[in-house]
């Protein structure tokens, strides 16, 4: 069963756009798992900063996180397959698969994806494909070897039928052939006939 993006998102509370870079540091240190801060502009929309550009912003002049967010976050749907969030944001926004996902479901946010557990998710589900594809394949095989035995079965009855037919019409067709020279009379040779006929055409059959 593919998942979706609901599945693996973490709800990780969104903070206001103006919160300053140390107190979002802050949050950073006080957990470790912590990969980035949804972050919610005053117009309501949405879009996230990462712990390295708020690490990284530290060494420069104090000011709001927003300064440091994703320029385009890419916003998934809840319900999405997480396989094809992450085909559009690689093809969009390549970005976003190293940054995160944001998870709306109607409009309303639902948490973040972290990127390790997206790429986590896909290998899973492409390893399940390939085990899928390899029992396929193997099915495949195990029929096919199966119409093989059946081709090569029936292959053989025909040859033994065909002999155990040809060898004993052999002896009826010579005997017709002996009874047309021997017997005298139209009725008893046409009889001759008609079985040495019958004979050669089950013989072409």
């Amino acid at each position: 069963m593919l998942a979706r993006v609901e599945d693996i998102s973490l709800p990780i509370p969104p903070v206001a756009a103006d919160t300053n870079c140390a107190a979002a540091l802050s949050l950073f240190l006080s957990d470790t798992s912590l990969f980035a801060l949804p972050l919610r502009e005053e117009d309501g929309a949405l879009t996230l900063v990462t712990r390295a550009a708020v690490t990284e912003a530290m060494a420069g002049p104090e000011g709001p996180v927003s300064m440091l967010a994703s320029e385009s976050p890419q916003i998934v749907e809840a319900t999405a397959p997480v396989g094809l969030a992450a085909g559009i944001a690689a093809t969009k926004n390549p970005d976003a698969l190293g940054e995160g996902l944001i998870v709306v479901q109607d409009g309303a946010y639902r948490g973040l994806v972290n990127p390790a557990a997206l790429t986590a998710t896909i290998a899973r589900e492409n390893a399940a494909r390939a085990r899928t594809l390899g029992q396929a394949a193997r099915r495949m095989e195990a029929a096919k070897a199966k119409l093989n035995s059946a081709a090569r079965e029936k292959a053989d009855f025909l040859a033994f039928l065909g002999h155990e037919i040809r060898t004993p019409l052999t002896g009826i067709l010579g005997v017709a052939d002996l009874l047309q020279d021997s017997v005298s009379g139209g009725e008893p040779k046409r009889l001759a006939r008609t079985i040495s006929e019958s004979g050669h055409h089950l013989e072409r059959l």
